[in-house]
């Protein structure tokens, strides 16, 4: 899902995340019913328990929620600035009727200006 969001699919995005939160729901709801499938690696791990993994997991589903709401966001925002982008097109401002810039201006000293440091030298 956050993938999906920095290319611009928000609702691609949305989608993606809402079905990893179903998912984590269904394994959570698999742990507490003990009908889960068992993990190998995890089988002879001393310190894996279901509560944790239970407690991971609803962890994580508050974050992926912030997430949805983040790539939303990032969608009206996206929106906006197409809005700004084509309006500033349609203005002519944009569509090359702007002088381009030929030369750099040179700041040049004063003729009789000194020409020494204006620091001090330490002595």
């Amino acid at each position: 899902g956050v993938a999906l969001g920095h290319f611009n699919k928000f609702d691609d995005a949305v989608k993606s995340l809402e079905e990893a939160i179903t998912c984590l729901k269904l394994r959570m709801e698999n742990l507490k019913n003990k009908s889960e499938s068992v993990d190998e690696a995890k089988a002879n791990d001393a310190f894996y328990s279901r509560e944790a993994e239970i407690t991971e997991l609803e962890a994580l589903i508050p974050e992926i929620e912030e997430k949805i709401q983040d790539t939303k966001d990032m969608k009206s925002q996206d929106a906006e600035n197409q809005k700004e982008e084509n309006g500033f097109k349609q203005n002519g401002e944009a569509s090359g009727s702007a002088k381009p810039v030929s030369t750099i201006g040179v700041k040049r000293k004063a003729e009789g200006a000194q020409t020494t440091s204006p620091k001090k030298a330490h002595v």
